[in-house]
Formats: C-alpha cells, sequence, structure tokens
C-alpha cells in the first residue's frame, strides 16, 4: 500500500513495511498489527505499529435513511453493520465508508500508544468490476448494500448473490488524543491496492 504523510513521523511512499491485514468477521477481535507503516526521520526509521481497537457502528448501529435507493444525495447504512452508502449529487458514484479506531505506538504497546482514527473510503462508477454478479453490474447503493428489513425493501444486491466488488481503498487516519506515548501525533492516508469486497452480514474482507 502506499502512504502519504503530512509530518516527518511516516515515511512518504511504498515500503515492505507498509502492510494491512484482512479484517474477517464482525464485530472484530482487537487486532494485533492491523497496519504496520515505514516510521519517518522524526521517528528514526521505526516501524509504526497500529492495533485495530474497535469499528464502530453508524448511527450507534440503529442504521439510517434508505439502501433501496439510489437518489442523488443518498446516504444510508445498515442497522448492526459498519458501512455508510452514500450517492454524490448527480447519483453517479456511490461511495462506501467505515470508520476504525487504532492504537499505534513503536517498539511494544507496553511503552505507551496514541490512539488514532480512521475513516476507510471507496468510490465506485459506471459498470462494477469484481465477480459473479457484481461484475458490470450498476455501480449504485442498491448493488453494493444489503437487505435488511424496511430499510432495503426487498431488493437483494449482488453481494447478496455472491459476488465480490474489487476497487482501491483510500484511508485518512489522524491521532485523537496523546499520551505519554510514540509516535509523536501526525496525519498521513493510505492507498491500498485492488481491495475485494464481500459485504455480507456480519463478515467483511479486505484483500490488498
Amino acid at each position: 500500500m502506499a502512504v502519504t504523510s503530512s509530518s516527518g513521523d511516516f515515511n512518504s511512499g511504498s515500503t515492505a513495511t507498509d502492510q494491512i491485514q484482512d479484517v474477517n468477521g464482525f464485530p472484530p477481535p482487537t487486532l494485533v498489527d492491523f497496519e504496520t507503516v515505514a516510521g519517518g526521520s522524526l521517528l528514526g526509521a521505526a516501524t509504526v505499529h497500529f492495533d485495530l481497537t474497535s469499528i464502530p457502528l453508524p448511527n450507534g448501529g440503529a442504521g439510517s435513511g434508505n439502501c433501496a435507493s439510489n437518489a442523488a444525495n443518498n446516504s444510508c447504512s445498515i442497522p448492526d453493520f459498519p458501512f455508510t452508502f452514500t450517492e454524490n449529487s448527480d447519483a453517479t458514484v456511490v461511495s462506501i465508508s467505515f470508520m476504525a479506531l487504532l492504537n499505534a505506538y513503536t517498539g511494544t504497546s507496553a511503552s505507551g500508544t496514541t490512539a488514532y482514527t480512521a475513516t476507510f473510503t471507496t468510490e465506485l462508477s459506471g459498470l462494477l468490476a469484481g465477480t459473479g454478479a457484481c461484475n458490470g453490474a450498476d455501480a449504485n447503493i442498491a448493488n453494493v448494500s444489503l437487505t435488511n428489513g424496511s430499510i432495503f425493501l426487498g431488493a437483494v444486491s449482488c453481494l447478496e448473490l455472491g459476488g465480490t466488488i474489487e476497487n482501491t481503498w483510500f484511508a485518512t487516519e489522524q491521532p485523537v488524543s496523546t499520551t505519554a506515548s510514540t509516535p509523536e501525533p501526525g496525519t498521513f492516508a493510505l492507498e491500498s491496492g485492488l481491495v475485494a469486497v464481500a459485504l455480507l452480514r456480519r463478515r467483511f474482507r479486505r484483500s490488498v
């Protein structure tokens, strides 16, 4: 994956150290080394470890909006599921996003951690690239979200038919608080490689 840093805490570029793990199952367990990123000059090029601590649910897990609608500017989420789906202003691009809470450190977590928030987003347009029923399907909320009672009114998405979607994910990560910890706070962005997204209920997977 590629990293773009706003400070000297992290190395901008793509190195063998810059890695991210798949997440299998929801809610995920604490995942040690969910990400590793090459440190910059301020950290003496030490590896920065990011442990995944949780993935918050939108709207407290209650869900929101109408995921049966592909209308411009529509935004919705499914109850007990971490993704938010949003159409752009002319309904030609649909984005999928989720938030993750991370603890960052160099060396070991026993030396202290810095809490980070990460927002992961992918944008889809035109015809979907992927496998099965998703390959060649229109990129819209109805095809990339999930059936869930009254919020999704009876339609079946290509994902529920066993398809997957391949696309690039981007993430922006920034510190939310500082304890006696390393690294010192810095903001950076990630760009992962091709990702297979299988948005099955209670399960999602990211493959870099």
